[in-house]
């Protein structure tokens, strides 16, 4: 269990330390956004999924790797369970985790067993996490979730003429989005979906213009700012607004 004398930080309003989940840690921005919590005196737990995943061998008192399968319920389950055993409540909650295989193919040739993947992973993975987390987030000082989103979930501004899966994708956590803040905002919660920018990462370019910390470290204050008027629902780095 986490002790109630840790030292404080600015970045909770409870004065004491922030609780953060991140799923997707394995690698990429999710990494990224292990570092930049740590770094900035939060408790981490990160969901990882992959064989010899880095932050299973990372050494931070404040670290706390749970193994997390957003595809399977009793996955989340367990990993709730182990959140549960070292503290009461989470302030925070990131939904990171995504896949993007269908990259770029055309409609005549896509797989629609890889279209299903992509939906259950991106959209409805994170909605599995939030329904077995928001008792704990309401537990919470903060009571916070962002869905990391992209651009290509904006409908207004589509101009893409593939990445089907991925792109219906993100348009559907949007909508997660909305519904989870019009369902939990009287309680206390914000709800935000962020883009996070053209990345260097596997799902990204290689020749993008942002690291993934570079981006993890400029999402981090309107992810935590306690603003909420000054933060649009849909963001994208240092809290630029985005269209639905």
């Amino acid at each position: 269990m986490i002790p109630a004398t840790m030292p404080p930080t600015a970045h909770s309003p409870s004065g004491k330390r922030g609780t953060v989940l991140i799923t997707g840690t394995d690698s990429g921005l999710g990494l990224a956004f292990v570092h930049t919590f740590l770094a900035e005196n939060w408790i981490v737990f990160a969901g990882w999924i992959q064989t010899d995943s880095p932050v299973t061998h990372m050494d931070n008192p404040h670290l706390i790797p749970v193994f997390l399968d957003i595809t399977d319920l009793e996955s989340i389950k367990a990993a709730r369970s182990e959140i549960m055993a070292h503290t009461p409540s989470l302030d925070l909650l990131i939904n990171n985790a995504g896949i993007n295989p269908d990259c770029g193919i055309p409609l005549e040739k896509l797989d629609f067993d890889v279209v299903q993947q992509v939906l259950n992973v991106n959209a409805v993975g994170p909605l599995r996490v939030t329904q077995q987390c928001v008792g704990l987030l309401r537990k919470g000082a903060y009571k916070r979730i962002v869905n990391l989103s992209s651009e290509a979930g904006s409908i207004i501004d589509c101009r893409r003429k593939s990445w089907f899966g991925y792109s219906m994708s993100k348009a559907a956590l949007n909508i997660q989005t909305r519904l989870l803040q019009n369902y939990l905002g009287a309680e206390g919660f914000r709800v935000y979906s962020a883009h996070p920018g053209g990345m260097r990462t596997g799902m990204g370019s290689a020749v993008a213009g942002l690291s993934p910390q570079e981006s993890a470290n400029r999402l981090y204050a309107p992810i935590t700012g306690f603003a909420d008027n000054d933060i649009p629902q849909f963001f994208e780095l240092d809290g630029k607004p985005m269209r639905w």
